[in-house]
């Protein structure tokens, strides 16, 4: 496998399990960086308005340096008003977008709605064996807190088109 370039975007109450995936990454001999929810974007005017934002050089630096995006899921992920910012930069970049459930959060815990859109893989915490599959890209299902398969989160529609 090659070195991945990783970040990890957390929230800095999950120190424990943030060194677990850090192990788990180190056994691919991945890069790691590690960026507080938030500190990968700083906002300029206007976002509130849902308008086109200039995203600074730095942000810009580590966006084109990443190759996979690993947001560790809790409560709290939700609430922040940018992590779905740093999410769809990484998507309209290429990047891969992982979730890793956050331990003892609750089962009924709100994804960000970037991420239910942009996410490639969702993990249970009890799962970082999976990591290195999903880093490489091979299908895995995509999981619920208790490790259990996940349900869609959206209803595919599919429709043919008439052919002339």
């Amino acid at each position: 496998m090659k070195k991945e370039k990783i970040v990890i975007v957390h929230n800095n109450k999950h120190n424990e399990q943030l060194e677990e995936i850090k192990q788990e990454l180190e056994k691919d001999d991945c890069e790691i960086k590690e960026i507080e929810i938030g500190d990968l974007y700083v906002p300029e005017e206007g976002i509130a308005e849902n308008l086109p934002v200039d995203v600074p050089e730095e942000v810009e630096e580590i966006l084109d340096w990443l190759e996979a995006l690993i947001v560790l899921i809790d409560e709290e992920t939700y609430e922040d008003e940018f992590i779905d910012v740093e999410i769809e930069e990484a998507y309209r970049r290429g990047k891969s977008v992982i979730g890793i459930y956050a331990k003892g959060c609750n089962e009924d815990v709100i994804l960000p709605s970037s991420f239910k859109i942009h996410r490639n893989y969702t993990l249970s915490p009890d799962s970082l064996d999976k990591l290195s599959d999903a880093l490489r890209g091979i299908s895995i299902p995509h999981e619920e807190i208790d490790g259990s398969k996940s349900k869609r989160t959206y209803k595919i529609h599919r429709v043919k088109c008439n052919k002339k």
